[in-house]
C-alpha cells in the first residue's frame, strides 16, 4: 500500500517538476523511472522505500531564463 501511494507520489512530481538531474529507476515488473529529484539525497530516500536505484539524469537539463522587465523609457 505504502509503495503504491509512493508511486503515485513520485509520477505526479515528475508531471510537475520535469526533468531534473536526480532520475529513480526501477526495473522489475514494469520498468519505471521517474527523473523529478532535484537531489541525491531525495532520489536514494524515495530508493530505499521502493527498491530502485538512482542514477544520474543524462539529458539536457532545461535551462532556466529570467525574463527581465524593461523599463518603458
Amino acid at each position: 500500500m505504502l509503495a503504491a501511494a509512493m508511486l503515485a507520489l513520485m509520477a505526479a512530481a515528475a508531471q510537475a517538476q520535469g526533468d531534473a538531474p536526480w532520475c529513480y529507476r526501477d526495473f522489475n515488473a514494469a520498468p519505471f523511472s521517474n527523473c523529478s529529484f532535484p537531489t541525491a539525497q531525495q532520489c536514494f530516500a524515495a530508493a530505499r522505500i521502493m527498491g530502485g536505484v538512482c542514477e544520474r539524469n543524462h539529458r539536457p537539463l532545461a535551462k532556466v531564463t529570467h525574463k527581465s522587465k524593461a523599463r518603458p523609457d
